[in-house]
């Protein structure tokens, strides 16, 4: 089957008891506002025990509705469902918000300057950081490795993950004049929900399973990319 030549926006959400259910209405307008691809497409990743937050959204949004997964988990399983569709898939937090119009083009533009596969990112407003914390991939990347972001991890490091895989077969760019701000509670951008201490609860284990990952896997990954190069 022949892929199509565009972009699957993939959003994991999770409403921390409704509150990200209304915050994610800002990232759906900021996609309808600035998206221009004709095959642009977003699909929505909800839980089990928490889709009826999404009440709203669900009749008007592609959604998946799966038991109770942490974020890696989620993006793997969201992504194995579209890489053998899409050329590009393009991981978004459901905390994040388009400011750029015509970012999907900008990005499928930037593409076209590698030759068989890139991982980009856009600049995300967080000045303590430089990973891509939203990112556009390549899908034949994850269909050479098998996911999107190593399985070991839970929540964090996957950004890590793909500006490390990026950068050591020089494939990575920030594509700077894409803002995709990130609205997140720890930069004072939104209220501090559960959510977020969740997540961050997994900092430690991620570290220690990221070290493990680099020892033990990260060249094998690499060589496999490479035979698409």
């Amino acid at each position: 089957m022949k892929k199509i030549n565009g972009i699957k926006v993939i959003v994991p959400t999770r409403s921390s008891g409704g509150i990200r259910s209304v915050r994610i209405k800002k990232m759906l307008d900021s996609y309808e506002n600035t998206k221009k691809h004709k095959n642009t497409s977003i699909v929505l990743g909800l839980d089990k025990d928490d889709h009826m937050y999404y009440n709203l959204y669900k009749n008007s949004y592609q959604h998946i509705i799966m038991p109770r997964k942490r974020f890696v988990s989620k993006i793997n399983t969201m992504s194995r469902g579209f890489v053998d569709e899409y050329d590009f898939l393009f991981f978004l937090g459901d905390d994040q918000v388009f400011l750029t119009p015509g970012w999907d083009q900008i990005f499928i533009d930037e593409a076209k300057k590698f030759e068989c596969a890139c991982i980009l990112y856009p600049e995300d407003n967080n000045p303590n950081n430089d990973l891509p914390t939203s990112v556009f991939i390549s899908s034949n990347i994850i269909e050479k490795v098998g996911y999107m972001a190593p399985p070991s991890l839970v929540h964090m490091y996957a950004d890590n993950f793909w500006k490390d895989i990026g950068n050591e077969l020089s494939i990575l760019k920030k594509v700077d004049q894409v803002i995709v701000d990130h609205q997140h509670g720890f930069l004072g951008k939104a209220p501090i929900d559960r959510q977020y201490y969740e997540n961050d609860s997994y900092m430690n284990q991620d570290r220690i399973s990221y070290n493990l990952y680099l020892k033990n896997y990260f060249i094998k990954d690499i060589n496999k990319i490479k035979q698409l190069l």
